[in-house]
């Protein structure tokens, strides 16, 4: 049996996930990558949060108001 120290395996398993990402088959959207247990690029959401600017849509408080 071939024991190797967590710092190589470590790199070993590094190289193996960025292999199947740069894979021209299989990439970072592929079942092989998801099936590693890691999201796929499709999956992922975005950090992009669209807040409603100053001034825009009905003033705060007047819920019954506007009814």
């Amino acid at each position: 049996m071939l024991l190797m120290s967590l710092p190589s395996m470590a790199t070993l398993l590094r190289n193996v996930v960025k292999g199947v990402q740069r894979h021209s088959e299989y990439g970072e959207d592929g079942p092989l990558y998801r099936a590693m247990g890691y999201v796929t690029f499709s999956e992922r959401k975005t950090d992009l949060i669209r807040r409603p600017k100053a001034g825009s849509g009905p003033p705060a408080g007047n819920e019954e108001a506007a009814v």
